[in-house]
């Protein structure tokens, strides 16, 4: 059971306009199209907007009192320092990961909350999913089950960065925003290495469930980011953020459908 008294408080990041509000919004939209995310509000206090993330990692435990999970972010998972945790700077490839998920005793779970939440910010063109935004959580008895996805936002809300639009980690080898389609999508299924690509299959994670994946989040997440910026229109900023981030995921989604259908004839 999570604990709504233990909370992170973000204030979201300076230089980019309602990113607080951003972060909120591409969380719900993910939480609403299916992907284990966690719960947000947000908030203004005084004239300060804040996120308030609630912690995944804490239980209460029969006796009342509340017991810390176990964490570890997939740079610490994976022996790399936090200053590589950007593939760019020699930090954590998705193979790395796949290798690693592979392993652990819950690997179809793994395997494919990973795939979601990676190809869920190749959709919003999330430019800081980095592998320290993506953690386990680690039983007594060992095992490892990745953590629900947190810390997305999209970088398509802000002109600037659309232009020059990149992921912080690739998928299939393809890092740029807008350009992943089916080939990218069949390199992600094992890189390449047929023995990868079998463990892959073997452990639940098959390039069928990788196309269906990405083709739902694409159909999915504009519906759903839509019924958020409804459900939440009073809140301030919203209009302003609607204007400038919805048609660009929407467009960049539909560009990925249009990119697999073509392949599919």
């Amino acid at each position: 059971v999570a604990l709504r008294l233990k909370i992170n408080l973000k204030n979201g990041v300076n230089g980019f306009k309602l990113e607080a509000l951003n972060e909120f919004v591409c969380m719900k939209s993910a939480q609403r199209a299916g992907i284990a995310t966690a719960n947000v509000e947000y908030r203004m206090f005084e004239d300060e907007p804040t996120l308030i993330v609630e912690r995944y990692d804490r239980v209460k435990v029969e006796d009342g009192t509340i017991r810390r999970l176990h964490q570890e972010d997939l740079c610490q998972a994976l022996g790399v320092m936090p200053a590589q945790k950007y593939t760019a700077d020699g930090g954590p490839t998705t193979r790395d990961i796949q290798e690693l998920l592979v392993t652990t005793s819950h690997h179809q779970l793994n395997l494919h909350l990973f795939t979601q939440i990676l190809f869920f910010n190749a959709i919003i063109g999330a430019p800081d999913a980095h592998a320290k935004n993506y953690s386990l959580l680690l039983g007594n008895d060992g095992a490892a089950m990745m953590a629900r996805m947190y810390d997305v936002a999209s970088g398509l809300a802000y002109e600037s960065m659309r232009r020059r639009a990149r992921l912080a980690m690739s998928v299939g080898g393809e890092n740029r925003v807008g350009r992943i389609g089916p080939g990218a999508i069949r390199r992600y299924h094992g890189m390449g290495d047929p023995a990868l690509e079998t463990a892959l299959t073997d452990a639940g994670l098959s390039e069928k469930f990788c196309f269906a994946t990405m083709m739902d989040l694409a159909y999915e997440v504009p519906i759903c980011m839509e019924e958020v910026m409804d459900e939440y229109a009073d809140l301030p900023g919203m209009a302003d953020l609607r204007d400038h981030m919805l048609g660009p995921v929407r467009e960049n989604c539909q560009r990925t459908l249009d990119l697999i259908r073509a392949d599919m004839g």
